[in-house]
């Protein structure tokens, strides 16, 4: 298997189970300067209209810093301080597990459960209106996981390819089709659809309330754009704290919104970036040094996303997304591994402001 597609299909599997969805789209539609845009965001003093949030689209103008696709050391930013106590409480997730056995902190993949409960939060069956109207939600499973709060799968109108998934507040969280019909051409530029897309989206997302949008082009047949892939996030501390996705097809179909809200309180905190670089590289080496994996000596790692604020293990965490690289051996080339995901409890990388 090649290296590429080995991260590829790995990173899909991190960010498809945390909802984490910047990493693995296969073609950037902008340059990576351009892909951070920020969007018009709407204050109490003077609320934007939804015509006014269109007219004023731009796809191309600013980036919010971030780490994607920077490369560190081990040299530069080395775990020679990180004490054993403090490694224990970060933990990975990612990479297939017969490489990693019995290490104390890895969260399995196979952790996220689906299980039928008999009394839920929420009602058997709801009238949330998807398609039309008289649509009904009618509960299927409970998804379990060590990521975020509890989530509830229902099938729409017992149609059993239709799921959506709902909070454990009973808001909106995924659409997991192709759900809905907008008019746009085959050839339309990202704005052209965005002008279209912005306004069918007010029924779930308020897109002015979120500083910044990338979109991204998985393909390019040429019959048409293939499909956007638009993301829409707020960031605070160079951290993601909410978000919210959805995919327009050239034939004018749109799937797959999926809505991630912030929960933590994080706007009187600062994060410090080099000090989770350092844990970053020091859970890594111990990972690998712990498992000895085929010979493998850690080197290097490369951030793939922006840094996401996520519920883990019972306290918030922020979710560093990357794919180590390494040597097989001393005089060998430095190669790249697995994605992995790193989380690193809050508490751990914050000052509070006094």
């Amino acid at each position: 298997m090649k290296t590429s597609k080995k991260i590829a299909g790995n990173l899909a599997l991190l960010l498809g189970v945390c909802l984490l969805c910047t990493a693995c789209r296969n073609t950037p539609l902008l340059k990576p300067q351009q892909q951070g845009t920020l969007l018009p965001s709407s204050t109490p003093e003077a609320s934007v209209s939804a015509e006014q949030v269109i007219e004023d689209i731009v796809l191309t103008t600013k980036t919010p810093d971030s780490f994607c696709n920077l490369q560190y050391s081990l040299e530069e930013h080395g775990p020679a301080l990180v004490s054993a106590e403090k490694l224990k409480q970060l933990y990975v997730y990612g990479g297939p597990p017969e490489e990693y056995p019995q290490y104390e902190t890895l969260i399995p993949t196979a952790m996220v459960e689906f299980v039928s409960q008999r009394e839920i939060p929420l009602e058997k069956q709801l009238s949330m209106p998807i398609t039309s109207e008289e649509d009904r939600l009618i509960y299927k499973k409970t998804v379990l996981s060590p990521f975020g709060s509890t989530s509830y799968q229902y099938v729409l109108n017992n149609e059993s390819e239709k799921i959506v998934l709902l909070t454990d507040k009973g808001e909106l969280k995924r659409i997991s089709y192709k759900f809905a019909w907008i008019e746009v051409s085959q050839a339309a530029t990202p704005e052209e659809v965005a002008s279209v897309l912005y306004l069918f989206l007010q029924k779930w997302v308020d897109v002015s309330s979120y500083q910044y949008v990338n979109v991204f082009s998985v393909s390019h047949p040429d019959y048409g754009f293939g499909d956007y892939h638009f993301e829409f996030y707020n960031v605070i501390d160079g951290v993601l704290y909410d978000q919210a996705e959805v995919t327009v097809y050239d034939d004018g179909t749109v799937g797959y919104l999926a809505i991630t809200k912030g929960e933590a309180s994080v706007e009187n905190l600062q994060i410090d970036h080099s000090k989770a670089r350092t844990l970053v590289a020091a859970k890594l080496q111990d990972l690998y040094s712990a498992c000895d994996i085929e010979g493998k000596t850690l080197v290097s790692y490369k951030d793939y996303v922006i840094p996401q604020i996520v519920w883990c293990k019972g306290e918030w965490c922020v979710n560093y997304t990357v794919a180590p690289e390494y040597r097989a051996g001393a005089q060998s080339e430095v190669k790249t591994d697995y994605g992995m995901c790193v989380y690193i409890p809050l508490r751990l990388l914050v000052d509070e402001k006094k």
